[in-house]
């Protein structure tokens, strides 16, 4: 019987032992990794809203600017405890994690002890009957651990580039997401005397998820050269009707069109080179002065401070250390805080440094003191000299400076004409707002 079983253990099948239990191993190791690699990616999406939740708050720290409100009304509290919230809630996904990844420690350690078991084994069984010396006992069972390690090796490769590819699969669907906006091929014919006539034609408008229409059957046509004024309430739907000029969307009925052509045509990139906008929440970056004028890196600097002037900024740019190559904002260490004044005066210089043949002002001085805000209006003409001007203001006042107003009313046009003809009726809109401002400076 010992010369039979001696028999068995020195022939080539015997091997078929270890081969089986190799494959045993690599197969259980597969499928605990594989399993690993799932409870991470539920793990992950469980904790999506939370770490969009944390990166909202994580940015307070950056926003100097949300300093005095969390200050004066005291919202620190508040904003700790939903903090709190969110990380109790990530720590307890984690602990999950963290009992998934001790198991799975627990269970690949097992594994391994068990295949090395098998191994010496099968290899001391060998030594003992003479069939191999002892001292190839340990040369014979570090291969065959080398082996396995390195075809653990490649299925932990293979698990990961599959485990990945559903990350992956995350970029994937929001570039294959389907652009619903129509895009235009058409170039935009450049004219040197800027003769754009833009005509809105029946458009309506309600955002997405609200029915609410914010714009109702609005016609208009403006001119080329002409300085508009849009006017009317809070949620009127003046902003609104920028916003679809400039294709942020598009009409939910009736269509805009420029010089006879639909807008949705044009070319985007080239259509939005038409204009000039400084919108009421512009946003400047931590840039310097003259890269926020001129949107790029590379500048003309005589331009740039020829914009900064005409916008009124060159009296403060005279007390900056570093002139236009002066940076703003903390994201840099040597980044000035600008007045909300003075930033509108940057946002009106960046729009004239674009030389548009359509310039757009959305409450373009609602931060400016009055002496710096006459200083606008009187050089208004100069400052859109050429170019046809769309201006929205709750200052009725700087409606006498343009040729045509129309008076907006819960998203419909219910006035047009010029500040004088608008003020002969006495029971209008346009009148009642003029003269509720007037009354405080008679």
């Amino acid at each position: 019987m010992l010369k039979g079983f001696t028999k068995v253990l020195n022939s080539w099948y015997s091997g078929l032992f270890l081969i089986i239990i190799m494959a045993l191993t690599l197969a259980a190791s597969y499928f605990m990794k594989r399993r690993i690699g799932k409870q991470e990616q539920s793990f992950f999406e469980a904790n999506v809203e939370g770490n969009r939740r944390f990166s909202y708050f994580f940015d307070f720290i950056y926003r100097y600017e949300l300093g005095k409100d969390i200050r004066l009304y005291r919202m620190k509290d508040m904003i700790i405890k939903e903090i709190d919230k969110d990380t109790i809630r990530s720590e307890r996904i984690s602990r999950g994690m963290l009992r998934h990844y001790h198991k799975a420690a627990v269970a690949g350690n097992v594994i391994g002890i068990f295949f090395e078991g098998a191994c010496y084994l099968y290899v001391g069984l060998k030594a003992i009957y003479k069939l191999i010396s002892i001292g190839s006992v340990l040369k014979y069972v570090s291969a065959l651990r080398e082996l396995r390690n390195g075809l653990t090796g490649i299925l932990e490769v293979y698990v990961a580039i599959e485990i990945q590819s559903r990350y992956l699969a995350y970029f994937s669907d929001f570039l294959n997401i389907k652009n619903k906006k129509h895009e235009g091929v058409l170039p935009v014919e450049l004219k040197e005397d800027n003769d754009y006539v833009i005509e809105f034609k029946d458009v309506s408008f309600h955002y997405p998820n609200d029915e609410k229409m914010v714009l109702s059957h609005v016609n208009m046509t403006i001119t080329s050269g002409c300085k508009l004024a849009l006017v009317g309430m809070n949620g009127a739907g003046k902003t609104t009707l920028i916003k679809l000029l400039c294709r942020l969307y598009d009409p939910t009925e009736g269509e805009i069109l420029l010089n006879g052509i639909n807008i949705k045509e044009y070319d985007y990139k080239e259509y939005m080179k038409l204009f000039s906008i400084v919108f009421q929440d512009f946003q400047l970056l931590s840039f310097s002065i003259a890269e926020n004028v001129a949107a790029s890196l590379d500048y003309d600097e005589d331009r740039v401070h020829e914009c900064l002037e005409k916008a009124g900024f060159s009296e403060w740019l005279g007390k900056m250390p570093d002139g236009i190559r002066t940076n703003i904002y903390q994201l840099q260490e040597e980044g000035i805080e600008i007045s909300g004044g003075e930033a509108q005066k940057l946002a009106i210089a960046r729009a004239l440094y674009k030389d548009s043949a359509i310039v757009v002002l959305d409450e373009p001085t609602s931060a400016l003191d009055p002496v710096s805000e006459y200083d606008i209006y009187r050089r208004f003409d100069d400052l859109v000299r050429g170019k046809t001007a769309i201006y929205i203001s709750h200052r009725m006042s700087s409606c006498r400076f343009c040729d045509n107003i129309v008076v907006f009313d819960n998203g419909r046009m219910i006035q047009t004409g010029s500040h004088e003809e608008l003020l002969k009726d006495t029971d209008n809109l346009y009148h009642k707002l003029w003269s509720a401002q007037a009354q405080y400076y008679s």
